[in-house]
């Protein structure tokens, strides 16, 4: 009797290929594996459909189906291309699943690293998750539009549809861009979303901004009417953080940092999601579930 055997139902199954070790560890992995090697292929059918129905329904697909495909060459030999097609096919997966950490069902594509830490807690405030919708978020590292264009051709390789997100100060690239998609070269861009209100800074709460500014950054507390409205939210941090706090370091460096935390507490508090950032999010939710 096959070891497989042990294994009745999709909940045994899970534990064994959901468990934190066997994602983290190659010898654990190999040595689950080892337990369904020997099964025998109507076996492996059975449990292969099983695994596809748990790994949708838990939007883990990751580990699971890297297990699975060392078990098919294990099973059935070396994959040509029509077995690979039927393997994935057979565990949902596509091969752009593999080229981003968040899946390949759709990928946003943000200026810098506040938003590309951010957003993950704003699909939270929504009740989504970016990960199990296979949403991958991308930082272009600023708005240049040659920068943008390379991460859209390499999406468009691998048939990943994206979104993009600029600040209002990018209008130029907000405009070359639109020329591109969806009925362009990139057919892959389904949107280009212009912010209206300013930098994406903007659109967090003041007094949660400047909480967590005055929390990390010891010295004189940061007021809301220390901040001139009428300029560049980034550039008011920056020139606070230095007169009131004697902090030499840029507000660049914290910007990584400065993005989990404000979302941490924006989801912790319940803090309502500003509509342009929420349509922005359903945006990109409808094109990952249409998938």
């Amino acid at each position: 009797m096959s070891r497989m055997s042990r294994y009745e139902n999709t909940d045994q199954i899970s534990e064994v290929f959901t468990s934190s070790t066997l994602a983290r560890t190659r010898d654990t992995r190999t040595r689950y594996i080892g337990q369904f090697a020997d099964a025998d292929s109507r076996q492996n059918g059975l449990r292969l459909a099983m695994l596809r129905k748990h790994q949708r329904r838990n939007g883990r697909r990751s580990a699971a189906a890297s297990c699975l495909v060392i078990l098919h060459i294990r099973s059935h030999g070396p994959c040509d291309s029509n077995n690979c097609t039927a393997l994935r096919e057979l565990l949902g997966i596509r091969i752009s699943d593999a080229l981003l950490s968040g899946g390949g069902n759709c990928a946003l594509i943000v200026e810098g690293p506040t938003e590309l830490h951010a957003y993950p807690h704003f699909f939270t405030m929504l009740k989504y998750n970016a990960r199990a919708l296979g949403v991958s978020i991308i930082s272009a590292e600023g708005s240049d539009f040659q920068k943008i264009r390379r991460h859209l051709m390499v999406l468009k390789v691998y048939d990943i549809p994206a979104v993009v997100v600029l600040d209002k100060d990018a209008q130029k690239a907000y405009d070359d861009l639109k020329g591109y998609g969806p009925n362009g070269e990139l057919p892959n861009l389904r949107k280009v979303h212009l912010l209206s209100e300013g930098t994406f800074e903007t659109y967090i709460p003041l007094e949660i901004a400047l909480a967590v500014i005055n929390e990390n950054y010891p010295g004189e507390e940061i007021i809301p009417g220390d901040i001139d409205l009428a300029k560049k939210r980034i550039g008011e941090f920056q020139r606070l953080i230095y007169e009131k706090k004697g902090a030499a370091s840029r507000f660049e460096h914290f910007k990584v940092q400065f993005g989990q935390l404000v979302g941490e507490r924006m989801v912790s508090i319940g803090c309502a999601l500003h509509p342009e950032i929420k349509e922005v999010i359903e945006t990109v939710k409808s094109i990952a579930e249409a998938v």
